[in-house]
């Protein structure tokens, strides 16, 4: 079989993927984000075309670059509040 040839495409993301690699190393996974990722290469690189986050995130599991994440915070004592009844009846029940 032969190889193709590449593509403008595989060009771009080839060239993408060195820039993620770039910042990853020099951000040293702090604060790394996807959005924040795209953000910044759109602004700094000279990329021909703009760059979505999804295709960030693409290109950043195939070099297995890992981003922060951050967990949801929940306030639990709102939550209980909710569910929790006043004991009206007591436990006090009519006996037929």
């Amino acid at each position: 079989m032969r190889k193709r040839q590449p593509i403008e495409r595989d060009l771009f993301i080839a060239e993408l993927s060195d820039e993620v690699v770039r910042m990853a190393k020099d951000h040293d996974h702090h604060n790394l984000r996807t959005r924040v990722m795209a953000h910044h290469i759109n602004k700094e690189s000279n990329l021909s075309n703009p760059v979505r986050r999804k295709l960030i995130t693409h290109v950043m599991n195939a070099k297995n670059v890992r981003t922060t994440v951050h967990a949801k915070k929940h306030n639990r004592r709102e939550q209980q509040e909710t569910y929790i009844q006043e004991n009206v009846l007591n436990r006090q029940f009519p006996v037929v």
